[in-house]
């Protein structure tokens, strides 16, 4: 993940689909937009290509533990890109956003 462009409050990147998983061969970009008040409040993360998961929505919001509820300022940019890596791998059944996937 990168700054896009100058605006340093906005971040793009891409999560390759692990393999062994039906996201295997994927490539899903997202974007991070950064609050001023960073880091004592999340950055909201969002897919700009489509991905059928049951923790992202169709509009790209992603239900991520790390960046909501479970949100600390001591958490690294690396570890919001890992832990939403792992829910490609790992889905959180118990919280999603599109039950029907």
């Amino acid at each position: 993940a990168q700054p896009k462009g100058e605006n340093i409050y906005e971040w793009e990147g891409f999560v390759n689909g692990p393999e062994g998983t039906p996201y295997e061969g994927g490539r899903f970009k997202f974007e991070m937009k950064f609050p001023a008040e960073y880091p004592f409040k999340p950055p909201k993360l969002n897919f700009t290509t489509k991905v059928l998961h049951p923790n992202i929505t169709d509009d790209g919001k992603v239900c991520l533990d790390v960046i909501s509820e479970g949100w600390n300022p001591a958490v690294s940019l690396r570890q919001i890109i890992l832990s939403l890596h792992t829910l490609f791998t790992d889905p959180n059944p118990s919280n999603p956003l599109v039950p029907e996937v």
